[in-house]
């Protein structure tokens, strides 16, 4: 693992996690802007700890899990309430209305699930690096997952 003797090196290590980096902390904050920059820092500032074990990216996102849990906790300890969102009606293409259908499936599970299906789907991380970095064994992952697709997949059959 190379580490970084500035900001540049730093940067060219960061810059292709960045995009599965923010989704993860999209679906789960309403701040995520803050979430990245936190763990951006706490990324660079724990680097000697990174030991190769896992892939970069798996590093990368348990460390946002940890400053996502530290969101939560002071979100808890200081509440504020959300804008409303002004919504306006739009004619939705049946591809659109199959992602809201998804996305409504998606909604059903726990928060736990969800993150689950993020690492596997969206971040493409190895089950054994997601076992590592959830701390539950490759074969608890494989039938939380197994578990997950059949729910999905009946509440997607009953929704048809």
């Amino acid at each position: 693992m190379e580490q970084p003797t500035d900001d540049a090196v730093f940067e060219r290590m960061m810059r292709p996690h960045l995009p599965v980096l923010y989704a993860y902390l999209r679906c789960r904050t309403r701040e995520p802007d803050d979430v990245l920059q936190e763990t951006v820092l706490a990324v660079w500032q724990n680097l000697k700890v990174y030991r190769g074990d896992s892939s970069f990216r798996t590093f990368i996102l348990a460390v946002a899990r940890r400053k996502l849990a530290d969101a939560y906790r002071k979100e808890y300890r200081n509440p504020t309430l959300p804008l409303t969102d002004d919504i306006s009606d739009n004619d939705f293409s049946d591809t659109i209305c199959e992602c809201v259908d998804v996305g409504s499936a998606l909604d059903t599970l726990t928060q736990r699930d969800r993150e689950l299906v993020f690492l596997v789907y969206n971040a493409g991380l190895p089950l054994a690096d997601i076992a590592r970095m959830l701390g539950i064994p490759v074969g608890t992952v494989k039938s939380r997952l197994s578990a997950i697709r059949a729910k999905l997949r009946k509440y997607l059959e009953e929704d048809a």
